[in-house]
């Protein structure tokens, strides 16, 4: 009885050691907002053409509606009214470096879909298999910047043109109903980035953790596909900003201290084995 009485002992001191260890959940490093509230997402449906006023307030014309392609690209423009990719402004923070924050930055992002169609549940459209690239870049003055402020000296030097994040994506996720989604990516939904910045090392994340969710309104027409199943989702424009996350890794002491407590539970084990067999 006592030697079962130091094993559940043992057995309690090492979840206490293990609850006392970081737990390895998703944690935003970034984010990025929109310099207006005019649209600077466009999803281009492949079977058809899109077009809005030049101020991107509408209307859409039926005509604009075909939208019989399987595919199509998602991708940030420069203006309200652009069918080309192009780069958007945007003010973006840099959580990882407490120096940079909403700094004037542009994104130019791009993803293809190709021959996959839409999914549909009954309440929101699903338009899978995105896959891309997107890059955020510094168009301010070269600059020292101190908790979002410029300085002289010190903080954080910031140069012009400089490329403040990059990343690339597969399976990315464009979803949602009505006038209101997302633009997804998460290793959950099967999908896959790789982030690198010279203002962040990313040396204690797990590498395949990394996911951003993009928040879409204001969305027209909405979300929608002529036939679900066989047509990729409605060409729509939206009003977009987001967040980029990833998962940190413990750090060496905390493993330190998970081994040390498994450890212990080994060791009460080995000796209750060799005093049943003596």
């Amino acid at each position: 009885m006592r030697k079962m009485t130091k094993f559940l002992s043992a057995a309690a001191m090492t979840l206490s050691v293990v609850a006392l260890a970081p737990a390895t959940q998703a944690a935003v490093f970034a984010q990025f907002s929109p310099v207006s509230n005019k649209t600077n997402f466009l999803w281009l449906n492949n079977g058809g053409v899109y077009a809005v006023d030049p101020d991107g307030s509408g209307p859409i014309k039926a005509g604009d509606q075909t939208n019989t392609g399987s595919g199509g690209s998602f991708f940030s423009t420069a203006t309200a009214s652009a069918s080309v990719a192009g780069a958007t402004a945007i003010a973006f923070t840099l959580f990882d470096d407490p120096n940079l924050v909403n700094l004037k930055a542009s994104l130019f992002l791009t993803g293809t879909a190709i021959n996959t169609p839409t999914v549909y549940d009954g309440a929101t459209f699903k338009q899978v298999n995105v896959n891309g690239s997107f890059d955020v870049i510094y168009t301010g003055n070269t600059a020292r910047y101190l908790n979002g402020v410029k300085v002289a000296s010190g903080g954080t030097l910031v140069t012009k043109n400089s490329h403040l994040l990059t990343g690339t994506f597969t399976n990315a996720w464009l979803e949602g109903s009505g006038g209101a989604g997302s633009f997804d990516i998460d290793v959950s939904n099967g999908g896959h980035a790789i982030f690198a910045s010279p203002y962040d090392p990313f040396t204690h994340i797990d590498p395949d953790s990394e996911s951003f969710s993009i928040h879409l309104g204001a969305n027209a027409p909405g979300f929608g596909a002529k036939t679900p199943g066989v047509t990729a989702m409605k060409t729509f424009r939206a009003n977009g900003g987001g967040n980029f996350s990833d998962v940190a890794l413990p750090e060496p002491s905390s493993w330190a201290l998970m081994i040390m407590g498994f450890g212990g539970v080994g060791a009460v084990l080995r000796s209750r084995r060799r005093a049943a067999f003596a």
